[in-house]
């Protein structure tokens, strides 16, 4: 059966999360049929041997770059090798609750007027531990949104061009052209560590 939905995950040497983030997707609460897409940016750690760990997994899909392209870049790469109808991103140090897919899927279909559903979220520290929460329209970030994937592809996916700010130059296209509908329920999972510590929301 094709899948509904595409989960595409992006990862440059994220060796120490990456497998909660992929048992996460693993875990979802959902009857709709789904694909986790992995791309490995060109790691220098064990991602990638971590990765390969799931390619037995009929709903896991592998891809990996032969060196280190950038989010945009990668993102690009797993949404065109998505089958689903819509496409989401979870970063690979990031986990989700187990009905994130179900709940954005079910609001994807009832409001056919926006193309695209965001959630609100938690910041973990790199323990997994919940050190608060955050409102997506107060403080947006570009993973956890089910995007229609036909709306992503008109407004011409990521700039391959950008290596910096193409999270938030792709979600400034994207609300100029649709429109976007935020659940007040947190349902993702927003890790803070030492080689994130720059990470920032969109604002």
């Amino acid at each position: 059966m094709e899948p509904l939905i595409s989960v595409v995950v992006c990862a440059w040497n994220e060796e120490l999360y990456i497998q909660t983030c992929i048992r996460s997707l693993l875990n979802q609460k959902i009857e709709a049929p789904f694909e986790i897409i992995l791309v490995n940016d060109g790691s220098t750690d064990s991602t990638l041997k971590v990765m390969e760990n799931y390619r037995d997994i009929e709903m896991v899909k592998i891809k990996s770059n032969v060196r280190n392209m950038g989010i945009g870049y990668t993102s690009n790469v797993g949404i065109r090798m998505a089958h689903g109808r819509y496409v989401v991103r979870v970063d690979a140090d990031d986990y989700v609750s187990e009905y994130f897919l179900q709940t954005l899927f079910l609001a994807m279909n009832d409001v056919v007027t926006h193309k695209a559903v965001s959630c609100d979220y938690h910041l973990v520290s790199k323990n997994g531990e919940i050190i608060g929460r955050r409102s997506f329209p107060d403080a947006p970030i570009a993973c956890g949104i089910m995007f229609e994937k036909e709306a992503l592809i008109n407004i011409g996916l990521y700039n391959d061009d950008l290596r910096v700010f193409e999270e938030r130059e792709l979600l400034e296209r994207f609300i100029r052209s649709y429109k976007m509908l935020n659940l007040p329920i947190s349902l993702y999972r927003y890790r803070m560590h030492e080689a994130n510590t720059s990470r920032a929301t969109l604002n």
